[in-house]
């Protein structure tokens, strides 16, 4: 471990830009962890800590997120920003129930009379993410009572005299879940506040764009509001100018992204001129090509393999410029693998880990059959925070992809 790098990347992350010079993935988590054991000596302060935990969301390091942000509610006084992060790491870490906890908490010190101004001016960004723990749930159970609550919790947040004060995500996610109710069936009782009109939000979108060139996340939600008036060639032209926004950031564009596929239900291996389909495409490949990094919903995993299967490619797109992206070679090997992927999960679906599953005798346990393996930092006798190898399981684990939702869960207190 490189003591200078790790002095070094500590400090960038306390700097206000968000950017870091090259690093190992070790180096990182000793950067973190050494602000993490210096809070308690005051080597931090709060806006350096707030630098901190944005550039690690940024960067979609929700694991040393969630590191700093705990560490310090444990020895430092409530801080809204803070906990704004915070929340939102565990949210992208499946920690819904801890996440919410949090929220709620975190609203009733704003709300309070001797709240300062900077914990005022969280409250509707802890309104928004208790909207988006609600989306996620839906789009985790199906659940469309969960569906109709996440879009009511972004209905009572929007507020078409706020937007042009950056208010409009309220308004684009009420759009955007209110299409999915629609195209679900689902007709929503005793809702008062009308969802806003997409046309509305574009027109806004447009102006914006105009006076606030800075902002990524304008660009994104004018794509989103054409994609929703079925404008595509709009809603393309919008997206490229997100993903090649000067400011963007690997979460802004994963949100995007999740976005297209979880609500929109974008699929990028599927062909035809579905609007959704053609903007989940190009974020894919946009991923693929700066984050080495691809993601596919398990409902498409079966149409992907009959298409391997029957050599039906050709919705595939030919490399001609030899760019290092995932190969059909690559996509057959992974579907082949996937059935035995699983995730460690504890009983209120928050992630601790992934593992697979190998025949024991391949690790010479012939009487065994089949072996989970995953990392010490997940399960182990030794490991701080691990799970011990001799707490009871719920369950065996089956693969996230074969069509179950079955998971390796703790008996964790």
């Amino acid at each position: 471990m490189n003591l200078e790098t790790r002095a070094k990347l500590a400090t960038s992350l306390k700097e206000k830009e968000i950017s870091l010079p090259p690093y190992d993935p070790r180096d990182l988590d000793a950067a973190v962890q050494s602000i993490a054991d210096g809070l308690p000596r005051q080597h931090t302060t709060v806006e350096q800590m707030r630098n901190a935990v944005k550039t690690l969301n940024a960067l979609r390091h929700f694991d040393h997120t969630r590191t700093l942000g705990k560490a310090w509610m444990e020895c430092r006084p409530f801080d809204a920003t803070i906990a704004k992060h915070y929340a939102q790491a565990l949210i992208d870490l499946f920690e819904l129930d801890t996440a919410e906890t949090l929220l709620n908490d975190a609203l009733k010190k704003a709300e309070a009379n001797s709240a300062d101004a900077q914990a005022h001016g969280e409250i509707p960004e802890y309104r928004g993410l208790l909207g988006r723990v609600e989306k996620q749930r839906y789009v985790s159970s199906g659940d469309k009572e969960r569906l109709v609550a996440a879009t009511n919790q972004y209905l009572t947040q929007f507020d078409s005299k706020r937007q042009s004060a950056g208010w409009f995500w309220y308004g684009i996610n009420a759009i955007a879940l209110a299409a999915r109710e629609q195209r679900e069936g689902v007709t929503p009782h005793g809702r008062t506040t009308p969802v806003p009109s997409a046309s509305d939000v574009y027109k806004h979108m447009k102006k914006l764009y105009q006076k606030t060139p800075d902002d990524p996340w304008v660009p994104a939600t004018a794509s989103e509001a054409a994609l929703a008036l079925d404008k595509c060639d709009d809603a393309e032209l919008w997206l490229y100018r997100f993903l090649h926004h000067e400011r963007v950031e690997p979460f802004n564009i994963q949100s995007y992204d999740r976005q297209l596929r979880e609500i929109w239900q974008g699929d990028p291996t599927r062909g035809g001129n579905n609007c959704a389909d053609r903007l989940s495409r190009i974020t894919t490949r946009h991923i693929l090509r700066t984050q080495a990094q691809f993601s596919i919903s398990r409902a498409a995993i079966p149409a992907l393999k009959q298409a391997v299967e029957r050599g039906d490619l050709g919705d595939l797109e030919k490399n001609f410029l030899g760019e290092s992206t995932f190969s059909v070679a690559n996509v057959r090997d992974m579907l082949a693998v996937c059935s035995s992927i699983g995730c460690v999960t504890n009983r209120s679906g928050a992630r601790l880990g992934t593992g697979f599953l190998v025949d024991g005798a391949w690790l010479g346990l012939s009487s065994e059959g089949t072996v989970f393996v995953t990392n010490a930092h997940v399960i182990s006798a030794t490991v701080p925070k691990a799970i011990p190898p001799r707490c009871p399981f719920r369950k065996s684990v089956v693969s996230l992809f074969a069509g179950q939702r079955e998971h390796l869960e703790g008996m964790l207190t």
